[in-house]
């Protein structure tokens, strides 16, 4: 977590999916995943993170939180596109 901490994204995804290939039932690594993700804005890929870490530990109330909230922030995304399109600015 220390890249994703010093603001290097990549590199922390790339390090906690390799933690996620040695233990691909770690809850937590997956929930990390995906808040780097949302930093990335990236909310399909967070998204489905969180659904897995969900899918892991159903008692995770804050893992079903995070996909509620990505989802509206993927809705809130696309209609912010869809506005560019519209006024011709993307």
């Amino acid at each position: 977590m220390v890249y994703g901490m010093m603001g290097r994204y990549m590199e922390a995804i790339a390090s906690i999916n390799r933690a996620i290939d040695i233990d691909p039932s770690d809850h937590q690594a997956w929930m990390h995943r995906g808040f780097l993700f949302w930093r990335l804005e990236r909310w399909y890929d967070a998204c489905a993170s969180f659904k897995r870490a969900a899918a892991l530990c159903p008692e995770d109330g804050y893992a079903r939180h995070c996909i509620s909230v990505t989802a509206e922030e993927m809705k809130r995304s696309k209609e912010r596109s869809r506005r560019r399109s519209v006024r011709g600015e993307g």
